[in-house]
């Protein structure tokens, strides 16, 4: 008795696939560096503008060292408190940011208990003010 031996196979082109994969693999790579670029330049842009917020502030400083007009002192004032408040815009940019590039994971609160204790801490922060806040 004679015994054959058969292969039996299959062929398949796969060149479509891999150039398919070969092309993923480039557009995740310029993804990742264009992120990359993008979280550098909005590093260098916020510390550029901070920068930017200490100068006025200095010279600021420097404004008031040598001022004697009370309306004068009022606008330094202003220019101080308005450098304050970009400087917190730019650390609230940067938090920002961080968020984006992390997970987040949500949970669940009470929000009548935050608010009413903030309602409480403003208005015994302001004693003075008469504040009225509604809640709808």
């Amino acid at each position: 008795m004679i015994v054959k031996k058969e292969t039996v196979g299959t062929n398949r082109n796969i060149t479509g696939r891999k150039k398919t994969e070969q092309k993923l693999n480039e557009l995740e790579e310029k993804y990742r560096n264009a992120y990359f670029r993008m979280v550098f330049l909005q590093k260098l842009i916020a510390h550029d503008i901070k920068n930017v917020f200490n100068n006025i502030k200095s010279l600021q400083h420097l404004g008031s060292l040598y001022n004697n007009n009370e309306e004068m002192s009022n606008i330094l004032e202003r220019i101080s408190e308005a450098c304050q408040r970009g400087g917190v815009l730019i650390d609230n940019v940067r938090k920002l940011s961080f968020l984006e590039s992390s997970k987040i994971t949500l949970k669940k609160v009470e929000v009548n208990k935050i608010l009413t204790s903030s309602i409480n801490f403003i208005r015994s922060s302001f004693p003075v003010l008469d504040i009225k806040i509604n809640i709808k």
